[in-house]
């Protein structure tokens, strides 16, 4: 019996986990600005595989600390962009991409949410 009940609960787990990836698909129509003031939109993130986004505060000792966790692990994320956002001022977030992701790349985008909008557009999530 208690291999049936294992069966049955990594069955649903699996099903589980298919059904949000296949929801995590669709990113809502976001309108953030890039570093230099410019609007970034969803249709404007460039990626194929994965893309993660990230919602800190540069300030944030634990928001910090994931992503040094996540630059130790950084090979792991070969196919994933990561979309950086905060509504910390501008300046800020310039100095928290130079301490933390000295080298551009692509696969590393910040943006910003002056108008704090990021719960309107992610409150389903």
């Amino acid at each position: 019996m208690k291999k049936i009940f294992l069966m049955l609960a990594i069955c649903c787990a699996f099903a589980f986990q298919n059904a949000m990836a296949q929801e995590a698909k669709i990113l809502p129509n976001f309108s953030f600005y890039n570093l230099k003031g410019e609007v970034a939109t969803a249709e404007k993130i460039a990626y194929e595989n994965y893309l993660t986004i990230v919602y800190f505060d540069p300030t944030c000792e634990h928001c910090i600390e994931q992503i040094e966790d996540i630059k130790k692990h950084w090979t792991h994320f070969s196919e994933t962009v990561f979309v950086f956002i905060s509504f910390a001022d501008v300046e800020s977030i310039i100095e928290f991409e130079k301490e933390h992701f000295p080298k551009k790349t692509e696969q590393v985008v910040f943006l910003h949410d002056k108008d704090l909008k990021i719960f309107d557009y992610f409150n389903d999530f």
